[in-house]
């Protein structure tokens, strides 16, 4: 009998990355597909493969979620994330939470603890701390380089309002394992300056984060512009009208340029395990997985 087909990618965010970083960090995504891949290829759900991947990078310093997040205007760290079954087209998000190093799994308890699909601020954190999860401090989030950032940028007086055409970054996973099932998760730490108490796509299921029966995808870039354009729905629109994973994520991509300023990517997997990746901004941290190609992280 001839095996089902699985498929997996990740992202590490799009956006001004420039080419030195990317080979600088291509290792790490490189690292963190492989070990998702292994569980993959081990019969793990979908769900647990893109909790698990996000998890990876929302621990890795290089990368804007969890450990590495942007400091907000007023120097705090406040975390977005989602997650998605496309099995049961049941997912959650949590958004601008506090001391929380992985806030993907933090949304899969807002998914599986509770009846609502968002969970936002104060309440969020505390609901994180009757799970069991521990809390830390900004300080064990910060890295030194997203502190100097933080600090050129607050010297030169930018505002917010100058950050709508830069992308912080975002992390995310999506997957097809061998029972059929789809699955996607996004994470971020969002944009460097941000107002306090804003929440970006990585926590709205159909804008960072969706999945259905025929397709998942994860999106990174602006949120403010993804949010608009509602891209991670677009993709998975497009895959039911009959696109390929790859033209669902180029026609999401190219849609959000026109008609929203910044920059964004978006990687999609579909039911055939048939995947798409593309993005308009410089660059894009990805990779992906299947049998019969192994482990790929474009150079």
């Amino acid at each position: 009998m001839a095996r089902k087909p699985i498929a997996l990618a990740v992202q590490g965010g799009a956006g001004p990355i420039s080419l030195e970083s990317y080979k600088r960090n291509r290792p790490a995504v490189g690292e963190i597909l492989a070990r998702v891949a292994a569980m993959l290829m081990d019969g793990a759900s979908a769900m647990q493969v893109v909790e698990e991947a996000v998890r990876l990078f929302e621990k890795h310093p290089s990368f804007n979620a969890g450990t590495g997040s942007s400091l907000r205007y007023d120097g705090s760290v406040q975390l977005d994330a989602s997650i998605m079954d496309g099995a049961t087209m049941m997912g959650a998000g949590v958004g601008a939470v506090t001391g929380v190093l992985y806030p993907v799994t933090l949304a899969r308890y807002v998914l599986e603890r509770t009846p609502h699909v968002l969970m936002v601020g104060e309440w969020a954190t505390r609901f994180a701390r009757e799970c069991g999860m521990e809390l830390v401090a900004d300080e064990e989030l910060i890295v030194e380089e997203r502190r100097r950032l933080w600090e050129r940028k607050l010297a030169a007086r930018e505002t917010p309002d100058d950050q709508v055409l830069s992308s912080g970054g975002t992390v995310g996973a999506v997957a097809l394992d061998a029972e059929g099932k789809l699955a996607a998760a996004t994470s971020t730490g969002g944009m460097v300056l941000s107002l306090p108490g804003r929440v970006g796509d990585s926590a709205i299921l159909g804008a960072g984060t969706y999945a259905d029966a025929h397709s998942a995808a994860s999106c990174t870039g602006v949120g403010e512009s993804i949010m608009r354009v509602l891209m991670a729905k677009v993709c998975a629109d497009a895959v039911i009208n009959g696109m390929s994973p790859q033209e669902a994520a180029e026609l999401a991509v190219r849609i959000q340029g026109e008609k929203t300023p910044g920059t964004s990517g978006a990687i999609v997997v579909d039911i055939s395990g048939a995947l798409g990746l593309a993005y308009n901004s410089d660059n894009m941290y990805r990779g992906y997985f299947t049998p019969e190609r192994g482990v790929v992280v474009p150079e």
